[in-house]
């Protein structure tokens, strides 16, 4: 990095989120990550330098508005927050576990970027998804058809919120 950034990660705490916060921090970021279990926060950023953490539901607007509150100017906002629920034969898929599994990720992915695209006027948002929309696996129409939806509207987003960068 050439500049100092500041990046937020939601679902940082673990996988994803987590090794983004660390390369991101490792290259001189100011680094939040934000998750919902305040020990889970802890224990992974105990393990990178700088790193600080708030606790948020991504699904409750004014606790991620509490988040950028906590991080301050934000150049950089990764989502990686999301489910275990909407996989399964289709056959047999609970469809009111692929309605939940909307919530936990796309809608919450949404409210992430809301509340970002109302305080950013540069910098990136970056959605993670999954392969499913764009794989032919069996047992997986119901995570396709939520991480679609994510990955359908950031072309959109990319265009309205220009020149934030939005990518998935």
């Amino acid at each position: 990095m050439t500049e100092k950034r500041t990046a937020i990660v939601f679902g940082g705490s673990s996988g994803i989120g987590e090794a983004t916060a660390r390369v991101l921090a490792e290259q001189g970021a100011d680094v939040t990550i934000v998750g919902r279990d305040a020990s889970k926060l802890a224990t992974a950023a105990s393990g990178m330098r700088g790193v600080k953490t708030a606790v948020a539901d991504a699904l409750d607007a004014r606790a991620v508005e509490a988040a950028f509150e906590k991080a301050g100017a934000v150049d950089d906002v990764v989502i990686c927050v999301s489910g275990g629920k909407g996989a399964g034969a289709f056959k047999e898929l609970d469809l009111a576990d692929v309605a939940e599994a909307f919530r936990q990720k796309t809608l919450a992915q949404l409210t992430i970027a809301q509340v970002a695209a109302r305080r950013m006027r540069t910098g990136t948002i970056t959605f993670v998804t999954a392969a499913s929309p764009r794989s032919v696996i069996r047992g997986t129409a119901g995570l396709a058809a939520v991480n679609g939806a994510i990955e359908q509207l950031v072309p959109i987003l990319a265009l309205e919120l220009a020149p934030v960068r939005v990518n998935a």
